[in-house]
Formats: structure tokens, C-alpha cells, sequence
């Protein structure tokens, strides 16, 4: 099991012992060569439990190549929930798209009604970083290459390709603003030259949550224009990718009734997200019911869809079939580590910037002996 010395820059391994619960060693590092060497001294292993750092499976395969190896189960289900989420993400901006497609065309019919003389609305920094990233893309650069010419991350460049603007703000999700968009538009067409801080104090008496560069960010492309250009309504999507991937694969009769509703009303509106609910119910069957020869079935199933991001995730369970079978089959996992890795979390902390690796070694194995003894 991987363990962070330093989060994202130094890592170990921790190797417990399933049947007595408690942690046997540990090693500086989550190399191939120094976990098989560790393999190579004891022969008398016949099942491993793993997570899916492919360095893992290379070290067992090599070392103990008669052993069961199990992929952690809680890992598969965190993998296919970030595939799922990257479909949201995109089909999110679609749904979008579709609701505010009318009030986008009553926009743009009043705006090619304004003079000649108007000043174009300026993209945001965002809209024009999306810009460039489908520009590059369809000029046929890599993903490599557009994330060197800009700056940015690959998957950042990724998620940009298949969008249809940039994605939305944390701000306008985690704030109340679309429920005063009717009082805003009203009180513009009232008053075009009301000032938006005038508008800000009596949005914030009514109960308004945000802060004021929020509404700003939402008022500041029509600028001196509001009196001839009408406020776009914010689309009516009030759900989070995240809470709706966790959604995704659950049972109805799980579910609250608020919830059902919301579920049903997307796959409604989107028969792929639809067609990604029954594929992620079913995994999760399959994993409740141990029904690991059901796997190939199932990855059949998705590579005859047409979503990418499932296709991705059912491919690379390709890449360990035999440890994802053996963790939809049989009862042992990696759950009782992550306890073990809570301990070890402790004890490091205690000695924080006061000793070096054999020293925590030691005595995250002298406190495991003691506690099992006990």
C-alpha cells in the first residue's frame, strides 16, 4: 500500500499482514526492484492485496508469479467515479447549452440590433484560453505541444477540447445568485443606469450569500450598455458534477426523493448520462455481488457505447484484468490498511521533522507487535 512521506513529492510502502492485521514493514520507497527484492525473502506469500500503481504489479508478477494479486476495490470504484465525472463535466456544458439556447437567440437577435458604433464585448481571459486550446487542437497539435505553447496543464487541455465554454466558477456554484436573477433583470429594465454596488446592497439585504466580485463577474459584459441590451437569464442546472457522479451509482431506493427527481430529469435530458447510470449500477453489482466473471461482459457492454471516458476507465481495467476479477470475486481487500496507514499517519506526526525513515519503521512495527499482542 502506497504511503505519502510528503505528499506529492515522497512516497513509501507499507506491507501488512491481512490475516494478523498489523504492519510487518515498511520500505523507503514504492520502487519495483526494492518491493520485489522484499517478495524475493518471502516465498510463502500466495495472496496480495494492492493498489493499482502499476509498479506493484510488476514487482508480484515478478517476484511471486504463482500468487493471487487483488486490486483494491475502493481504488476501481474512485476510478470509474473520475471517469464518470469528466463525462459529467462535458455533457454538464451540453444541458446547459440546451436551456439557455432560446435566451441566447433573443440575445443575439437585440444585439444585432445595437449600432454599429457598440463596442464588442470582450471575452473573459477563460473564453479566449478555450479559443486557443480548440484553435491549436484542430490545427492538428498534440496535447503535449498546446500545453507547452500555452502554459497550461494536459488536463487542463484535455477537459477544454471537449467543452463547449470554459467550466463554470466555483463562485456561481456555491452562492444563491441565480435566485435574484428575475430582481436583477427587473430592476436593469426599471433603471439602466442603476450602479451595480446600488444593486449588490439590495440583493445582499434580500439574502444574497456571495460576494460582490461575483456579481460584478456577472453584470460586467453588458457595462454601459445594460439600457439596450437585455441580462441573460443564468442557466437553470443547479447540481455539481460531484454530487451528481455519486449519484450516478446508486440505487434508486438509496436514494431521497429530491434526489430520484434530479437523477431522472438529467438521464432525461441526456440518454448518455442516462446510459452512464445503468453501466455504473451495474459495476457496482457486480463488485456487491462478487460476480467477477461478469467483468468481461460488462467492458464489452461500454466499449459498444459511444462514451469516452467510461471506454478510457473499462480499458485500463484491461491492463490488470486478472487483480480486478480476483477483487469482484473474492472477499479479501485492501480496506484494513487504511486503517494501518491512519496509525502509521499518528506516530508520524508525533516525531515530526525530529527522525528519519528507519526510525518511524521502527516503531510503526513495534506499535502494530504490541497492540496485536494485546
Amino acid at each position: 500500500m502506497t504511503l505519502a512521506f510528503r505528499k506529492g513529492v515522497n512516497y513509501g510502502t507499507a506491507i501488512v499482514d491481512l490475516h494478523l492485521h498489523k504492519v510487518v514493514d515498511m520500505l523507503p520507497d514504492r520502487e519495483a526492484a526494492t518491493l520485489a527484492s522484499w517478495l524475493k525473502d518471502h516465498p510463502e506469500i500466495k495472496i496480495v492485496t494492492r493498489d493499482r500503481f502499476s509498479r506493484y504489479a510488476l514487482a508480484v508478477s515478478k517476484s511471486l508469479p504463482d500468487a493471487t494479486q487483488v486490486a483494491d476495490r475502493w481504488h476501481l470504484l474512485k476510478n470509474m467515479g473520475e471517469a464518470v465525472k469528466k463525462l459529467l463535466e462535458r455533457k454538464r456544458q451540453h444541458i446547459i447549452a440546451l436551456q439557455s439556447q432560446q435566451a441566447i437567440r433573443e440575445l443575439e437577435i437585440e444585439q444585432e440590433n445595437v449600432s454599429d458604433q457598440k463596442q464588442e464585448v470582450k471575452l473573459s481571459p477563460r473564453h479566449q484560453l478555450l479559443q486557443q486550446v480548440k484553435k491549436l487542437y484542430g490545427e492538428g497539435k498534440s496535447i503535449r505541444m498546446i500545453s507547452r505553447t500555452l502554459g497550461i496543464s494536459r488536463n487542463t487541455v484535455k477537459k477544454y477540447i471537449s467543452l463547449h465554454e470554459p467550466p463554470q466558477k466555483k463562485g456561481f456554484k456555491t452562492t444563491n445568485l441565480i435566485s435574484f436573477s428575475e430582481y436583477l433583470q427587473a430592476r436593469i429594465e426599471e433603471n439602466p443606469a442603476v450602479e451595480t454596488l446600488q444593486l449588490y446592497a439590495e440583493i445582499k439585504a434580500m439574502g444574497y450569500n456571495g460576494k460582490r466580485t461575483i456579481l460584478y463577474n456577472y453584470l460586467s459584459k453588458y457595462g454601459q450598455q445594460r439600457n439596450r441590451t437585455r441580462l441573460a437569464k443564468l442557466p437553470a442546472v443547479s447540481w455539481t458534477t460531484a454530487k451528481v457522479k455519486i449519484l450516478l451509482c446508486k440505487k434508486e431506493e438509496t436514494m431521497e426523493q429530491k434526489d430520484r427527481e434530479l437523477i431522472r430529469d438529467i438521464c432525461e435530458k441526456s440518454p448518455d448520462i442516462g446510459r452512464v447510470r445503468q453501466l455504473a449500477v451495474r459495476f457496482r453489482e457486480i463488485m456487491e455481488n462478487k460476480q467477477g466473471n461478469m467483468l468481461s461482459d460488462w467492458i464489452a457492454e461500454v466499449e459498444q457505447s459511444n462514451l469516452g471516458e467510461i471506454k478510457g476507465f473499462a480499458r485500463g481495467l484491461l491492463s490488470d484484468h486478472q487483480a480486478v476479477v480476483n477483487a469482484l470475486s473474492l472477499p479479501w481487500s485492501n480496506g484494513q490498511v487504511v486503517g494501518q496507514i491512519n496509525k502509521l499517519k499518528t506516530i508520524k506526526r508525533q516525531m515530526y521533522g525530529r527522525a528519519g525513515f528507519e526510525l518511524l519503521r521502527k516503531r510503526v512495527i513495534l506499535h502494530s507487535a504490541y497492540y496485536h499482542q494485546n
